[in-house]
């Protein structure tokens, strides 16, 4: 695959690059024309690798100029047009040339935003290097009660998946990575009262739940204002923000059915309260007896996606075997 972007591209260059003039809109570029990929994620995260971010965009680009459109819409014309905001979803396709399982990978942003070039395409490409087609979800982040309708989103992409499996070559076999926000809406897909089973969709193998918020009982370090107006509408009364913590925390809504899981998150973060979230996810799925695994990472900020150069690097080769190991059982 040849390298085309790398530390030192401007962002002007990605958005003005022609293979992805048909696909922008979903890929939400952030920062300044004149500021390079280095330079926009110093801006934006301490987290964001640069030469991470280039190795997915390679594929990106790739994929796009060698199957011709990667890009799907999983509404339908007439649905886009009853809903406008639903015109800003879609998912790329990362292929591998045979029949084989698939993931879906979901990066975050708060709700408010969607960091596929951060978290997302990153992924998908080492994905496909381990020989798994991957599906990147662009969701309706940044809308009014986002949580709801990004929900809406993840359970219409995987129907929408299994309704092409031919065109796809793909096998029934699955997994769903998230990240932060990602890993919420995620870790959602597995509970009693919001997921699968309700959406009436085929059972995940794995969710990997990646720095996820998964209980909103854990105020500290999060901003409770600006991430539950952007899940739940702005403006509301605090009885329906306190109703829909308790409905939208996944700790609290997990039954035996969930499916097995895999964990991560450093101790370090500085959004999402370690010991409030993925111990006590943990613990909560081996109540259940559902099979689990947690990686601690010691060290590190929150955001760091595939982790190139971090503590957390190889994290995705040990879901991957989690996830044989679970198609073994």
């Amino acid at each position: 695959m040849e390298q085309i972007f790398d530390r030192n591209t401007l962002m002007g260059e990605i958005r003005d690059y022609p293979e992805f003039q048909l696909l922008k809109k979903h890929m939400n570029i952030e920062g300044k024309d004149e500021e390079t990929l280095t330079e926009m994620g110093v801006h934006v995260s301490p987290a964001w690798n640069a030469d991470s971010m280039a190795y997915g965009l390679d594929a990106l680009a790739y994929y796009q100029k060698t199957k011709g459109n990667i890009l799907y819409h999983f509404y339908t014309e007439e649905e886009q047009k009853a809903d406008k905001t639903k015109e800003d979803t879609a998912i790329f396709w990362f292929p591998v040339d045979k029949k084989a399982p698939f993931a879906v990978v979901i990066a975050g942003g708060g709700y408010m935003g969607v960091c596929s070039i951060v978290e997302a395409f990153p992924v998908a490409r080492k994905l496909n290097e381990m020989g798994i087609h991957a599906f990147i979800l662009d969701y309706r982040a940044g809308t009014d009660c986002a949580a709801k309708k990004s929900e809406e989103d993840l359970h219409r992409a995987i129907q929408y998946i299994f309704e092409n499996k031919k065109e796809f070559q793909i096998e029934d076999s699955y997994m769903v990575i998230g990240f932060s926000a990602g890993g919420h809406l995620t870790a959602e897909l597995g509970t009693d009262n919001r997921g699968y089973q309700t959406a009436g969709l085929p059972k995940p193998d794995v969710l990997c739940l990646s720095y996820a918020l998964l209980n909103f009982s854990a105020k500290e370090g999060l901003d409770e204002t600006e991430i539950c107006g952007a899940m739940f509408g702005r403006g509301k009364n605090p009885k329906y923000y306190a109703e829909m913590k308790q409905e939208f925390s996944p700790v609290h809504h997990v039954s035996e059915a969930y499916p097995p899981a895999f964990i991560w998150q450093t101790t370090d973060d500085e959004l999402i309260p370690y010991e409030e979230n993925a111990p006590k996810m943990k613990a909560k799925l081996e109540e259940k007896g559902v099979p689990v695994r947690l990686k601690t990472v010691p060290h590190g900020p929150h955001g760091l996606g595939l982790g190139i150069g971090s503590e957390a690097e190889g994290w995705l080769e040990e879901a991957v075997e989690f996830w044989k190991e679970q198609k073994e059982e």
